[in-house]
C-alpha cells in the first residue's frame, strides 16, 4: 500500500498491528500495480451506528484510491482482525471497480455491483457485495494467522543465528 495510517485505541490490538494486517489484506486481495496505488486511513473508535466497521472511499466514486476504515474499538483481537479483514474486500471491491455507489436525479440512493444497478436499501445479509464481503473473512483470517506463524518462526531462527555469532 502506498500509505496506511492508523489512529485511535483499541485493547485488544496494538494499531502496528492493524497496520501490518491492512497491509497483508491489501497483498492478498489487490493486484500488485492497484495495492501500490491504495491509501487507507484506519479509525479504531466509535463507530456511527450498531455495526463492527464500515469502509468508505474518500477522493472519487470512478476510480478510488483514497479510503477510510472505521472499527468499533471494544471488540476481541480476533474479532476485529477479521472486521478489518471484512472491510478490507470493501475498499477491494471499490478499488477494483466492482461496487460503486450513486444517488439518481431524485435522490434514491443505489449501487452497482459487478455493474448491475442493486437498491441500497435491500436486505443487508443478502447484498452482493456483503456476501462476498463475508467470504472473504474467514479465509483471510486464517490466512494472516498463517502468516503470523510463518514470521514468528523466521524471527526464532534469525534469533538462533545471531545467538550463534
Amino acid at each position: 500500500m502506498k500509505e496506511i495510517h492508523v489512529t485511535g485505541f483499541t485493547a485488544s490490538v496494538t494499531n502496528a498491528e492493524l497496520g501490518y494486517a491492512a497491509e497483508f489484506f491489501g497483498i492478498v486481495l489487490l493486484p500488485e500495480k492497484l495495492d501500490k496505488n491504495i491509501c487507507v486511513h484506519i479509525h479504531v473508535g466509535d463507530v456511527a451506528d450498531d455495526s463492527f466497521g464500515s469502509c468508505i472511499w474518500t477522493d472519487n466514486n470512478h476510480r478510488p484510491r483514497i479510503f477510510y476504515i472505521e472499527i468499533k474499538t471494544d471488540m476481541t483481537r480476533a474479532k476485529t482482525i477479521k472486521v478489518l479483514a471484512h472491510e478490507m474486500t470493501h475498499l477491494k471491491q471499490y478499488a477494483k471497480g466492482e461496487l460503486k455507489d450513486f444517488v439518481t436525479p431524485s435522490k434514491r440512493h443505489l449501487n452497482k455491483w459487478k455493474g448491475e444497478t442493486v437498491e441500497r436499501n435491500q436486505y443487508y445479509w443478502t447484498s452482493p457485495w456483503e456476501i462476498d464481503a463475508y467470504g472473504h473473512e474467514p479465509g483471510l483470517w486464517e490466512m494472516y494467522n498463517m502468516r503470523l506463524k510463518a514470521d514468528a518462526k523466521k524471527l526464532r531462527q534469525k534469533k538462533k543465528e545471531w545467538e550463534e555469532v
